[in-house]
């Protein structure tokens, strides 16, 4: 479907969703009733864990899994595999803590 497998995800300071669909190659945000607010399409095939990062933690960065080589591919796939740093969405995330066990 055009959101994809779930697969990492986060939360932001208003409650929503952001998901990586990895098998659509978007980065999903849903509102907190579950409804689509955002797919963001990223340049590789495979996307799978979004993070807030920055000081105001109002990037996100998202992980990707490297493809293999397809030899009858025209261009080579040379993102998969990558880091990908998405701006403009109007979102900050959680501050993240640590526990003690």
């Amino acid at each position: 479907n055009e959101t994809g497998r779930p697969d990492g995800a986060t939360v932001d300071t208003n409650g929503n969703y952001w998901s990586a669909g990895v098998s659509a190659g978007v980065l999903n945000c849903f509102a907190p009733d579950g409804n689509l607010l955002h797919a963001i399409k990223l340049p590789v095939e495979k996307p799978t864990m979004p993070c807030f990062c920055g000081p105001d933690l109002d990037h996100l960065i998202v992980t990707s899994i490297k493809q293999p080589s397809d030899p009858t591919a025209m261009e080579p796939d040379t993102l998969s595999g990558g880091l990908f740093l998405v701006e403009g969405h109007g979102q900050k995330g959680l501050k993240t803590y640590r526990f003690k066990t």
